[in-house]
């Protein structure tokens, strides 16, 4: 695999020092000196650098390995606390003198040859761009006697994942024994987003993401007769973080996103949208891979596995398209089927009941509940209780996450990582019900008074395209094309619309009206006379219970907004194809070491009602969107998701 030197991930060189900083390991045998039963040692040097990286660009966002360009990321997310040196040989755990082709040479089968363990005594930071920043010299432990003199093998470096990783290679744990580097790559399904990020979110596990890259080196290894402390073998390696790092921020809008009644500019003002906070939804919690893992160039994934490789790159088309060509595979990628059953290898991972729905094992905060195998009832507010997942959209901090992905076709709402952003709609008019005791509704929408101040935050409903005050409002829309049902000897229209008015004002009814409303109470899309005639309930005191009612005003048309809240969804995307018809390789998508940087630009229209239940198998592509969203995708890597318009 070759890459060019402006790539910007962790660079961990494997050099000799001649002289510099460096940080020593106590005593250890010489290659030749095995008197100890303990087996071959034999040391190499590890050195922190960082290749020179490319300016940030903006773009679409482009796919393959170099994305939109890359960023530096902070002093934490660049600590180096520890080492593991991993060498792999061919499956019988000989050299790999013959091997000449790197991108073929990682695959499961290849055996572990020996094993190598160094914590730092004061964490690194690397530096990016720099050169050589410090020295460690790492013994490493051969695991089959009389296998590393004069040999070549490959190697994998893993950062930060502390002592435990060599235990498991050198003497097993749970009573399994890594042997192989498909075991290897394997070592982390399971693990939680904190095993990869560290609870203080200082300690991002980093591993090997090549083997080779121009000018800087390839991951092959030599240890010589004469290897000691004082003269280590010689190589390279080239790590990333195994975490994906998600960034949301806003520009403008401070005073409210303004709205138009065509989406444009040029359009007349009928509201505002301030945008208060933010969700990440289906972030993978179940497990990540130890070593990236990618499928050969295809155009739709294959439901095999035997091709795939282990350390690849994610492939693309040349510029400016730069469309993925290939798959990045996490552990349940091809599990996710559409079908929105539990994942297989998941049930086994967690020794869940075969055949259970429970979508929440895989994701956290789970776009869907997954209780049952139709549409979710899950609502857009349940994202948003104090339950610590979300976020103020003024200096949020960032969300980790796993790798994320899927064939093209189940590219859905259930499945893909996205962010879901909550605001406050104020509508500069609406109807309402005038004042004067006669409960007519106002011809035309009039002014909300208080929509210049800032502090209009009021709850409204929207049916048939109209906004309405209150749901007081809507009803007396409808009871008024609904009168002349109930219209009585004598009475005219208006008569009859007042007098039953001001009975669900009061709440009071006798048997004649029961039975002249009971003829209509069908086509009250408030359902308020079902619910009510029999109690005697007055409507300000139906109005209270819109938490309880408001999935039922959904169904009937009337889409309630509490506090004016709404409610946007955004899918992260990895690489976009520019064709809203046709679903890309990896358009939607999270792949670890990537920066997906959302910055909200514009919001063009009102958000979604908190009540609007949410369906998983909705495709990510395809649905109206109306909130316009920059985003930038080593170093970190970043993806450029364009605007966004809410």
């Amino acid at each position: 695999m070759k890459k060019k030197n402006f790539y910007g991930l962790w660079v961990a060189a494997l050099l000799m020092m001649a002289g510099g900083c460096s940080e020593e390991l106590d005593g250890g045998d010489d290659i030749n000196d095995r008197g100890d039963g303990k087996g071959e040692e034999a040391y190499v040097a590890v050195t922190i650098s960082s290749p020179t990286t490319k300016a940030l660009t903006k773009a679409n966002p482009n796919g393959g390995e170099n994305g939109d360009g890359f960023n530096d990321g902070t002093q934490d997310e660049r600590k180096i606390h520890d080492v593991t040196v991993i060498l792999y040989g061919d499956n019988d755990g000989g050299s790999l003198n013959s091997v000449t082709d790197w991108n073929q040479t990682v695959t499961a089968e290849k055996k572990i040859i020996a094993v190598g363990y160094h914590k730092l005594d004061n964490p690194e930071i690397a530096h990016p761009g720099g050169n050589n920043h410090s020295s460690v010299t790492v013994k490493i432990k051969s695991l089959i006697p009389n296998s590393l003199i004069d040999k070549e093998f490959g190697l994998i470096c893993v950062a930060n994942i502390g002592e435990q990783l060599q235990k498991a290679i050198s003497e097993g744990s749970s009573g399994k024994k890594i042997e192989t580097v498909g075991q290897l790559g394997d070592y982390l399904v399971g693990s939680k987003i904190e095993d990869i990020t560290g609870d203080a979110k200082d300690r991002f596990v980093m591993s090997t993401h090549t083997m080779s890259i121009d000018g800087l080196g390839t991951s092959k290894v030599s240890i010589s007769t004469g290897n000691n402390e004082t003269n280590p073998a010689v190589t390279t390696a080239f790590i990333e973080r195994l975490a994906a790092k998600i960034e949301v921020k806003k520009t403008g809008g401070d005073d409210g996103y303004t709205i138009t009644d065509t989406g444009k500019e040029d359009g007349n003002e009928i509201g505002k949208v301030f945008l208060k906070n933010f969700t990440i939804v289906n972030q993978l919690q179940a497990g990540t891979y130890l070593l990236k893992r990618v499928t050969g160039i295809m155009d739709e994934l294959n439901t095999s596995n035997d091709n795939d490789t282990y350390i690849g790159d994610e492939t693309s088309t040349p510029t400016p398209s730069g469309l993925v060509t290939n798959f990045v595979i996490d552990p349940w990628t091809r599990g996710k089927t559409g079908s929105f059953n539990m994942i297989t290898r998941a049930q086994d991972e967690y020794n869940t009941t075969a055949g259970e729905t429970d979508y929440e094992i895989l994701y956290k905060n789970s776009f869907t509940n997954q209780k049952v195998q139709d549409a979710s009832d899950k609502l857009y507010g349940d994202f948003f209780k104090d339950n610590g997942n979300y976020h103020s959209i003024v200096n949020a901090e960032p969300v980790y996450t796993m790798e994320n992905t899927t064939s093209k076709a189940n590219q859905q709402n259930g499945y893909s990582t996205g962010a879901i952003f909550e605001g406050v709609y104020v509508p500069k008019e609406w109807y309402v019900v005038e004042p004067g005791g006669d409960y007519k509704l106002s011809d035309k929408p009039i002014s909300n008074d208080k929509y210049d101040d800032g502090t209009a935050i009021a709850t409204f409903y929207v049916y048939n395209t109209n906004i309405y005050n209150s749901l007081w409002a809507v009803f007396a829309d409808w009871f008024e094309d609904s009168v002349r049902e109930i219209l009585g000897d004598g009475e005219t229209e208006g008569e009859v619309y007042k007098k039953y008015m001001g009975l669900f004002d009061n709440g009071t009814f006798d048997a004649a009206t029961d039975q002249k409303l009971k003829g209509i109470e069908e086509s009250d899309p408030t359902g308020y006379l079902k619910a009510t005639l029999d109690k005697n309930l007055k409507f300000s005191e139906y109005e209270e219970n819109l938490s309880e009612i408001g999935a039922d005003l959904y169904e009937n048309g009337i889409s309630a907004y509490p506090d004016g809240k709404n409610y946007y969804k955004y899918w992260i995307r990895h690489s976009n194809n520019n064709d809203p018809d046709v679903m890309g390789v990896m358009e939607f998508a999270i792949v670890r070491n990537n920066i997906y940087n959302l910055t909200v630009t514009k919001v063009s229209g009102m958000g979604e009602s908190p009540f609007k239940p949410t369906d998983p198998e909705n495709p990510d592509e395809g649905q109206d969107h109306y909130i316009s969203v920059e985003i930038y995708v080593k170093d970190w890597v970043v993806r450029e998701n364009g605007d966004i318009e809410l």
